[in-house]
């Protein structure tokens, strides 16, 4: 006779929520591109010139010049603000990186 209690804990963190619906799995990624982008994509649209986007680089000035994204503009997460961002082309689309997890 087995004892429980010194058996290991087996639920499952993956199962223990559904797979969503295919349509609305679809409908949920295809939203998130409008927030995010994959950083292939602007690799491939820097290669190609592609004129509608800008790079901001949102770390420290010192981690900028270390490296960075060709054609990108340092913009210090902390200096943002509405008087820095005005300065930023309306006609553009921003794409924004960071070193941080947040």
């Amino acid at each position: 006779m087995s004892d429980r209690k010194n058996e290991p804990y087996r639920t499952s963190r993956v199962l223990e929520n559904s797979p969503a619906d295919p349509s609305a799995a679809n409908n949920y990624f295809r939203s998130k591109l409008s927030f995010e982008t994959d950083p292939s994509d602007v690799y491939h649209d820097i290669m190609n010139k592609v004129p509608g986007i800008l790079v901001v680089d949102a770390r420290t000035p010192e981690t900028y010049a270390r490296g960075h994204v060709p054609g990108s503009i340092n913009m210090p997460h902390r200096t943002i603000d509405s008087s820095t961002a005005a300065s930023l082309p309306r006609d553009k689309v921003m794409v924004t990186y960071c070193d941080g997890i947040f």
